[in-house]
């Protein structure tokens, strides 16, 4: 249930976008403890983001969870965010990441709520 949106100004290399959401998943399974036949990635490219004036390399996102955040939400970031420094040359001070934690009745699924 963990769902991790990320949206960017660098150019997703070709080929390469699958793999890049699959590090994320399993960096995101391993911080929250969730199994990560329950999480979703999904990666996308802006043509037009600005962090703090310029269009140097940035990202803003989302992690939204059933539990599993708060206490944690800092080693989340820092998982995600070494992530996108490894494989997109984004500075940790040029990423934002918000999180939401939801009550189970608010997450569908399988055509239901959890």
């Amino acid at each position: 249930m963990p769902t991790l949106s990320i949206t960017t100004n660098v150019v997703l290399p070709a080929g390469r976008p699958v793999q890049l959401c699959q590090k994320l998943s399993a960096a995101v399974a391993k911080t929250t403890g969730k199994p990560e036949a329950y999480v979703c990635v999904s990666l996308s490219h802006s043509q037009a983001i600005t962090f703090g004036g310029t269009d140097a390399p940035a990202a803003h996102g989302s992690l939204v969870s059933i539990g599993a955040l708060g206490p944690r939400n800092a080693a989340h970031c820092a998982a995600i965010s070494a992530v996108l420094t490894a494989e997109l040359g984004i500075p940790n001070d040029r990423f934002y990441l918000a999180f939401q934690d939801i009550a189970a009745k608010d997450m569908g699924w399988s055509g239901a709520t959890f």
